[in-house]
């Protein structure tokens, strides 16, 4: 049920991501009379589909015990949002980070079409995380970088290290090459 609900309404979200990131990154689009998606049109339709999500989110049911149903609505939730802040951004006309937010919606959406098609994608999302973890405790017990100094100084770093990299270990075993 969480699968087809969730689909169902990404694949709006997604279309709608494609339309404006189109509409958004020609700017010219904006100022053509024959254009069919203009500013205005793909800020009611982004406003419009953004309503439709929100009002199924409402609807959808989950079980927690489950990470890929957590997972899921972790993810629904980030693509609603992320609409969202392009909406507010399109209505103040300050529309040059939205091709970028956009981008992350439609990864978003690319993770949860895999999440909804294959619960063990839940591994393959937790080691990337765990990969890039690993690779800033590494840089922090290097030392000298000043963006890390508060991860520098865990008292147990050497300790929060080797067990990010037993549990990446263990993930690498359950998914195809990370």
């Amino acid at each position: 049920m969480v699968k087809y609900r969730l689909h169902k309404t990404g694949i709006s979200v997604a279309a709608l991501s494609v339309i404006v990131l189109g509409a958004v990154s020609k700017p010219q689009c904006y100022q053509s009379k024959k254009s069919k998606m203009n500013k205005l049109n793909t800020l009611v339709f982004l406003e419009k589909t953004l309503d439709k999500s929100i009002e199924y989110s409402s609807k959808l049911t989950f079980d927690k015990k489950y990470p890929q149903h957590l997972f899921l609505i972790s993810l629904y939730c980030r693509v609603v949002e992320l609409t969202h802040s392009c909406t507010i951004l399109m209505r103040g006309e300050i529309i040059s980070s939205v091709p970028i937010i956009l981008r992350t919606v439609l990864e978003t959406f690319a993770d949860l079409q895999n999440l909804s098609a294959d619960e063990n994608y839940v591994n393959f999302m937790r080691a990337t995380y765990m990969k890039e973890w690993f690779r800033i405790f590494k840089e922090a017990q290097k030392g000298g970088n000043a963006y890390l100094t508060r991860i520098s100084r865990i008292e147990n770093l050497n300790q929060v290290y080797a067990e990010h990299e037993n549990e990446l270990n263990e993930l690498k075993k359950t998914i195809i090459p990370l």
